[in-house]
């Protein structure tokens, strides 16, 4: 029986049976010189047998009916894949319906929060201006207040030009302390106690010597200076001289 197993190897395009014969059979045109190529054709088209030629149709015809049907089955596939991925026309309107609600809503956070932007920036620009006033303006009161005294030492010297008692001099400058002691207090600024004879206190004195005196070491022995507190804060420390002992 001749043999047929080389039927089961696999096939490449072939032009025609004669080529698949001669690619696969055990007389292919494999080393054959160029000269001798149409002899051994001839000779392997006349060496091939009817049954050889009929399995290679029926072969053949079998490879066909598998290539389309696998090309039928991806071609189903691929249509499948291609209906997944579309919505309908419906599913469509109501998304563009959804992007164009989404839109809007986006433009009217957009528009608030310029008009945020614009209510902040004024807030800014309006508490700068107040922060400036208020500097600019912080002593207007105080310094109303020192326009009394300004009025009280115009009276006091035109009244020493014109009078020679002395004393009536010496009470209109009292007077005039007197006032400023007043307005400083109404501001929260206030003296401090004489610190003659207590103990040197770096927080509210300052030293400017140190001098012998009737007092131990490290107390104070004359004040320089008054010292002035504003409210709980030392406006300005005592000058003082400490005692060496």
């Amino acid at each position: 029986m001749e043999d047929k197993s080389w039927i089961k190897k696999p096939l490449r395009t072939a032009a025609s049976k004669l080529d698949i014969a001669k690619a696969y059979g055990k007389q292919g045109e494999r080393n054959i010189p160029i000269s001798d190529a149409n002899e051994a054709d001839k000779n392997l088209s006349e060496n091939i047998s009817d049954d050889t030629l009929a399995d290679i149709n029926v072969f053949l015809e079998n490879e066909e009916e598998d290539l389309k049907k696998d090309k039928k089955e991806k071609t189903v596939e691929i249509d499948e894949t291609t209906e997944n991925n579309f919505v309908s026309k419906e599913e469509f309107d109501a998304l563009m319906d959804q992007i164009e609600e989404y839109k809007q809503e986006t433009e009217k956070y957009k528009d608030a929060f310029a008009r945020k932007a614009a209510e902040l920036e004024n807030v800014i620009r309006r508490t700068a201006k107040e922060k400036q006033d208020m500097l600019q303006y912080a002593n207007e009161k105080l310094l109303f207040s020192l326009l009394e005294f300004v009025d009280g030492f115009e009276a006091a010297i035109d009244s020493a030009k014109k009078s020679e008692d002395v004393q009536s001099i010496v009470t209109g400058l009292e007077m005039i302390y007197q006032k400023v002691i007043k307005t400083l207090d109404d501001n929260g600024v206030k003296k401090m106690e004489d610190p003659t004879g207590k103990e040197f206190d770096v927080n509210l004195h300052e030293a400017m010597m140190i001098m012998p005196s009737e007092y131990p070491e490290g107390i104070v022995a004359q004040t320089f200076q008054t010292g002035y507190m504003l409210y709980d804060k030392v406006l300005r420390h005592a000058r003082v001289a400490t005692s060496q002992g």
